[in-house]
């Protein structure tokens, strides 16, 4: 079809773009910021619109002209559960048929899994679980709103280029504050490769129960001869070979093929 959906603000958590890891947050004077579990489970739903060349309708539906032949548009959505636990160092996305990514960062890896734990491929990671939710540095409160129906807390960041100062990335992040711990809401990523708005991805947590979770969602078997995924940075066609070169498009994937949604740029 010529038109997709726009994604409304009903959508997940998904990782930022691949380029992102390279950038800062922006430097601007940080807010109080809302005290989130360490240890905590969410059903969240996400989702992903891509525009480059389209022309958004009334309704809501984006369309590629018939005289743009270079337009691309990309549309993805999808639902699972996130088990952040920061207690022991790990953390696992699972989707509704109990696949996923498990990251165990005293492994130094994250493993791509099937139903039953099986590690299919992995890809290396650096450093220890980080608490929290949102950015320690750069984050601005906006002050209260109301977000579907909620009272709620609105803050922002946004990611730049370091030395030339060209936005990347825009977020806004909605919490309800209580008395000793904050509940997250949504996030909206505004996707801005050097300044140009491309697309939206949002993320919304369906649930958020605090409380470290189970140890059988972090389970991985197989891990001696599990593979590197292509798709790790390391080794992928996706790397850049020079840090100055623009990516040529931007595409949307499954994280290790089974994990959540995230934008990746191709180069």
């Amino acid at each position: 079809s010529p038109c997709s959906p726009l994604i409304s603000n009903q959508a997940t958590m998904a990782k930022s773009l691949a380029i992102l890891a390279l950038l800062g947050v922006a430097a601007t004077a940080s807010a109080a910021l809302p005290v989130f579990p360490n240890d905590w489970s969410s059903e969240q739903m996400q989702g992903i619109a891509i525009n480059q060349g389209g022309i958004v309708n009334a309704d809501g539906s984006i369309c590629c002209p018939a005289q743009s032949p270079q337009c691309k548009i990309q549309t993805a959505f999808s639902e699972g559960m996130q088990y952040n636990d920061f207690t022991h160092n790990r953390a696992a996305f699972k989707n509704p048929d109990g696949s996923g990514v498990v990251t165990l960062f005293d492994d130094g890896k994250e493993y791509g899994v099937d139903a039953s734990g099986a590690c299919q491929s992995y890809c290396p990671v650096q450093g220890n679980m980080t608490a929290g939710l949102i950015p320690v540095n750069g984050t601005s409160d906006l002050g209260s709103v109301m977000y579907n129906g909620k009272k709620a807390e609105h803050y922002q960041w946004s990611v730049k280029v370091p030395i030339i100062n060209i936005t990347m990335q825009v977020s806004d992040f909605y919490a309800v504050l209580g008395a000793s711990s904050a509940t997250p809401l949504a996030e909206i990523d505004s996707i801005e490769p050097m300044g140009q708005h491309i697309g939206t991805q949002n993320t919304t947590y369906v649930t958020f129960v605090a409380g470290t979770p189970s140890a059988k969602h972090f389970t991985v078997t197989g891990k001696a001869t599990c593979k590197l995924d292509k798709s790790c940075s390391q080794s992928s066609d996706d790397a850049p070979p020079a840090s100055d070169v623009a990516p040529r498009d931007y595409v949307i994937r499954k994280h290790l093929g089974m994990g959540p949604l995230e934008v990746a740029p191709v180069y």
